[in-house]
């Protein structure tokens, strides 16, 4: 047994020797890896050290490390060509020594914020000063690797921005004086009472101005982008479209040249207006790029020439009748003044007075309707008494009135009050209404004339038994130049001008004015007819004549400047 035990320990010692010896190899095989790969990480980092200096000392850009006192630990070679200093210069400086006063708050700022941020990096945009003296600008970025293990600073990696910051200083310069150009342009475009349009080579509008906005009635907005034959319309004088090819902005592109007409404008709610128009194209380099067109609102240029043609021609109708009638009785006179008896003399002159009435009437009523025409009517008002007012109408009126023998009936009320009103308009109304109804009243005929107050303003009513206004011509009766066929048959003397000028007056005195015909005089229960009621009394037959009413509210009426008064006979 115990031979047996010896042979069993003998091989368990070989045994354990035998895993020994391959522990031993194996360790020391994998001491020979770890050496080996020790070696390669320390060649490779090596060869990454040797990387990185490459990089930093070829770098345009400067790097530096700072504690976190800004004292400078490291500057990289880069630093002599951006801040003319040697690396060697700048170790143990002051980071804030180099910086511009006003930007050191800056700097410390954003330093004290990267304290407690490891890691953490942060733009910064400064002046710096070189060794020669020159400040530049400097753009860079900090980080804080104060808690790296290895580096342990604050990394700063800056470059020379001066050339950058010039051009941007000179580009903001260019682009304050280009925005104080364009706003003075702006300025002068919108000063400008024309419309203007800008379009381009397809005909697409660019750039309008205010006045554009307010004589077409369209929005900036609402056309911009947008083909000018989508947002004017051109016509006509006969309201006929005026064809592409034919249009000023159209034509001056093709052509190349400025085109100038007379033409009516379309406004975005339908309306037209005549309007002078001037298009030129825009050229640069020798290419038409687009067109600008300019449009002046020549309504009133027209209202004028219309209300000139109207004045010579009714002028020149007018008073040629009474001219003549003057001319034929003062020859008379002239050539048998020894045979003229003194009652004949007294008829002849009689007539001469009457027919210059009439025409200073006539030229009266035609420069009253021009000036309203023209719109330059001034209204001045003061507290007016309308009774008085009317009362001088009647007095002006009182040698027809007894030649006629006319019953006049004076209606007013008692609560009649004073209204700030313009006296001379109102003059001018009341004697159109009162020699209306005094002419075409037949001889021993009645005329009422009604005044009272009804709520919030004052009615007047003038009635007469008349001749009346026939049915089918009452739409044109406040129609400049309109006289009723019995009014002619009647009168041949009249103008046509009265009501018209009687209508505008009360119109632009915040009042209104209608009539009925046959006559309604105003009942003891004042209830001013309605447009409905009207239309049934001119139906009726229980009356003759007319009546004329006229409301104006007894808050009166704001002055209004104005070149022109009307004229009062």
């Amino acid at each position: 047994m115990s031979a047996v035990y010896q042979s069993l320990y003998e091989f368990d010692l070989v045994e354990h020797r035998t895993i020994a010896m391959i522990l031993a190899v194996l360790a020391m095989f994998l001491l020979i890896i770890f050496l080996l790969q020790s070696e390669q990480n320390k060649a490779r980092l090596i060869s990454n050290e040797r990387l990185f200096r490459a990089l930093i000392e070829k770098s345009s850009d400067a790097v530096a490390l700072i504690n976190d006192k800004a004292e400078i630990l490291y500057s990289s070679p880069s630093t002599k060509k951006v801040m003319g200093y040697t690396a060697e210069q700048l170790l143990g400086k002051n980071g804030f020594s180099v910086v511009h006063s006003e930007d050191v708050s800056k700097v410390k700022e954003i330093l004290g914020d990267l304290r407690s941020q490891f890691g953490k990096s942060k733009t910064f945009h400064v002046r710096a000063k070189r060794r020669d003296g020159v400040w530049i600008w400097v753009e860079g970025v900090v980080t804080n690797l104060l808690h790296d293990p290895i580096v342990r600073a604050i990394v700063v990696n800056y470059r020379d921005i001066s050339k950058t910051k010039v051009a941007e200083q000179q580009l903001k310069k260019f682009t304050l004086e280009l925005g104080s150009e364009k706003a003075k342009v702006e300025a002068l475009l919108a000063g400008i009472g024309d419309g203007l349009v800008a379009v381009d080579n397809e005909s697409r509008i660019i750039m309008v101005n205010e006045a554009f906005e307010k004589l077409l009635g369209w929005k900036r907005g609402d056309v911009m982008t947008r083909k000018t034959m989508e947002v004017i319309n051109i016509v006509d004088e006969e309201g006929k479209e005026v064809p592409e090819a034919a249009r000023p902005l159209n034509e001056s592109m093709q052509t190349g040249k400025t085109v100038s007409g007379t033409h009516y404008l379309v406004r975005k709610n339908g309306s037209k207006f005549p309007a002078t128009v001037t298009a030129s194209p825009v050229v640069l380099n020798n290419k038409i790029i687009g067109a600008v067109k300019v449009f002046h609102d020549v309504s009133q240029e027209k209202q004028i020439d219309r209300a000139k043609s109207e004045f010579v021609s009714l002028a020149s109708h007018q008073l040629r009748t009474p001219l003549t009638v003057v001319k034929w009785y003062t020859k008379y006179l002239v050539e048998n003044a020894s045979k003229v008896t003194r009652p004949k003399l007294k008829e002849y002159l009689g007539v001469i007075l009457q027919t210059n009435n009439s025409m200073v009437e006539l030229v009266n009523a035609i420069l009253n309707a021009s000036k309203i025409d023209l719109g330059k009517l001034a209204i001045e008002p003061e507290q007016t008494f309308l009774p008085a007012i009317m009362d001088q109408a009647l007095n002006e009126y009182s040698p027809l009135i007894k030649q006629k023998k006319l019953r006049i009936e004076k209606q007013y009320s008692g609560d009649v009050p004073k209204i700030q009103l313009d006296p001379k308009l109102m003059k001018v109304v009341f004697a159109n209404i009162i020699s209306n109804a005094v002419k075409y009243t037949d001889l021993g005929g009645n005329v009422i004339v009604q005044m009272r107050k009804d709520k919030q303003n004052v009615v007047i009513a003038v009635s007469d038994n008349g001749c009346g206004i026939p049915h089918r011509q009452k739409d044109g009766i406040f129609t400049k130049l309109f006289r009723a066929d019995n009014a002619i048959e009647k009168d041949s003397t009249g103008t046509g001008l009265g009501l018209y000028i009687v209508k505008s007056v009360i119109d632009q005195s915040g009042g209104k004015i209608w009539f009925t015909s046959p006559a309604k005089p105003l009942p003891n229960r004042l209830d001013v007819a309605s447009e409905t009621s009207i239309e049934e009394l001119a139906h009726g037959k229980q009356y003759s004549g007319t009546t004329f009413y006229i409301s104006l509210p007894v808050t009166g009426v704001q002055p209004r400047t104005g070149s022109k008064n009307l004229s009062v006979t």
